[in-house]
């Protein structure tokens, strides 16, 4: 009987062990995928801002069926 209690202890020191290594690989990849989208924001080319555009004039046609309160 003694042997099956400390064969049930011995499992669940494993299960707790195995849980833990879970929770640090789990961190542990989190840490390199948020370094490594760090690093490809550094090193992916950016675009560049568009503030050569044109202004355009536009033409509104007044009329009956254009609404006044826009």
């Amino acid at each position: 009987m003694t042997s099956v209690i400390r064969l049930a202890k011995e499992r669940k020191q494993m299960n707790e062990l195995l849980q833990s290594d879970a929770i640090v690989f789990g961190i542990a990849m989190f840490g390199i995928a948020v370094s490594s989208v760090a690093i490809l924001r550094d090193y992916l080319p950016r675009e560049e801002p568009q503030f050569h555009a044109m202004l355009e004039r536009a033409e509104v046609q007044s009329g009956p069926m254009v609404d006044r309160a826009a």
